[in-house]
């Protein structure tokens, strides 16, 4: 996992779901030794996103989706149900179309504050282990008084 990434001094991560792990794999995340490892209380990232985007912004991704009739089978109501049942659309509909970009298309309809927390404090965690490099300036002739002349004078246009 993390080993190869870490023999090269470089940083490691993992974001992964909540699930039951067999002994051997349990161990091998340990002995990974990641920087920064987060399992989430979810079992999916479909649960992850139906618990953590509000409720507003999956009924209006449900209803793009219902509109364009890109999930026909989904049973996608014209009218907005209880937030439960809107929940478990978007669970079954994330689930159903994996690989088909849905879950950026639900994300992307959320500005910076309503991001899910579970992915926004993971990422948080890594932004923090790098931060900014400080860049200096860039000193020009006039800023450097003491600057030595070049060695050679300046070409001058020919005259040709």
């Amino acid at each position: 996992m993390g080993d190869s990434l870490k023999s090269l001094d470089l940083p490691t991560f993992a974001f992964l779901d909540k699930k039951n792990r067999p002994p051997k794999e349990t161990a091998a995340l340990a002995a990974a030794n990641f920087d920064e490892l987060c399992e989430t209380a979810f079992a999916g990232m479909e649960q992850l996103l139906a618990a953590e985007v509000a409720v507003d912004k999956q009924w209006a991704f449900l209803d793009q989706l219902r509109i364009r009739g890109a999930a026909p089978n989904a049973g996608i109501p014209a009218t907005r149900p209880a937030d439960a049942a809107v929940q478990a659309l978007t669970v079954n509909v994330l689930k159903d179309s994996k690989g088909w970009g849905r879950t950026s298309d639900l994300i992307e309809l959320c500005n910076a504050s309503e991001l899910p927390e579970s992915i926004t404090g993971f990422l948080a965690k890594i932004y923090a282990k790098f931060p900014r490099p400080k860049i200096e300036p860039i000193p020009t002739e006039q800023q450097t008084p003491d600057a030595e002349p070049p060695s050679e004078p300046p070409i001058e246009p020919s005259a040709e």
